[in-house]
């Protein structure tokens, strides 16, 4: 049997690594992720500071539960949930996170992966349950009616939005893996000496 040309060996040795971690990473994404398999959007909190304690009435959380704005979360169940206990039947205060302050956004994605991240309801005070965000959006003026201390004026640009757009990430591995492939039909055919 021939022995085949370096540069075409090279390309082989370089294709099956870059397909194995291409899969490899799809898969588990795939297994990991809890976003939707096809296409959808769902709504999502970005996590900022802990309300001090004590800078709101005790009743407040309950308040909020009655008044503010339930955000279901539409999200499958990862396919391994790693250490997750299993979730309640119903939803109640006493499962509810803390209060936080954060940033309500509109998360769409596919196969798993997210693209897109664009503004809901904006800076909210909010607590979360296993399945829902309860939240009342927050301006400075408000804060400062409902004497909240806050470090700083709240700003959109505090928050980080590249955790909802990576998916791209795998568009452009894809476009590379196009680009290795193209290059290598090209470097075969030189290697054969075909035109």
């Amino acid at each position: 049997m021939a022995q085949k040309h370096p540069v075409i060996q090279r390309d082989e040795t370089i294709r099956s690594i870059l397909l194995g971690v291409f899969v490899l990473v799809t898969a588990i994404t795939l297994v990991l992720s809890d976003r939707v398999l096809f296409y959808g959007t769902r709504s999502k909190v970005i996590p900022g500071a802990l309300v001090p304690k004590g800078a709101l009435p005790d009743t407040f959380k309950r308040s909020l539960d009655d008044y503010g704005v339930h955000i279901p979360k539409f999200a499958r169940r990862p396919l391994l949930s790693i250490g997750a206990a299993p979730e309640p039947a119903y939803d109640t205060l006493a499962q509810a996170t803390p209060l936080r302050f954060g940033y309500s956004i509109r998360e769409g994605a596919a196969i798993g992966l997210p693209f897109t991240a664009s503004t809901e309801h904006g800076h909210v005070l909010y607590y979360e349950t296993p399945h829902e965000y309860v939240i009342a959006p927050i301006t400075d003026d408000y804060l400062r009616q409902v004497k909240v201390p806050m470090a700083k004026p709240l700003d959109a640009g505090d928050y980080a939005y590249w955790p909802h757009w990576w998916g791209w990430l795998f568009v452009l591995a894809l476009l590379g893996i196009g680009a290795f492939e193209f290059g290598a039909q090209r470097r075969r055919r030189d290697a054969l000496g075909m035109i």
